[in-house]
């Protein structure tokens, strides 16, 4: 099941049974922990160094 189609039913319930549904929902939610992925950065220092001093400092002429 997909989120989307439960988004569409839950739009038409009423107010109190939408109320009662996010209150079931809020008790679920806080009990699963998401865990979120680090990123790697881009670039590593000693690799930003390394391209401005060829970029910048090791200019053939």
């Amino acid at each position: 099941m997909v989120a989307e189609d439960i988004f569409t039913i839950a739009i038409y319930l009423s107010s109190e049974e939408q109320e009662r549904l996010y209150c079931m929902l809020g008790e679920k939610l806080n009990k699963i922990k998401i865990s979120k992925k680090k990123k790697k950065p881009l670039l590593t220092d000693e690799e930003a160094i390394e391209y401005l001093y060829r970029t910048q400092f090791c200019r053939v002429k």
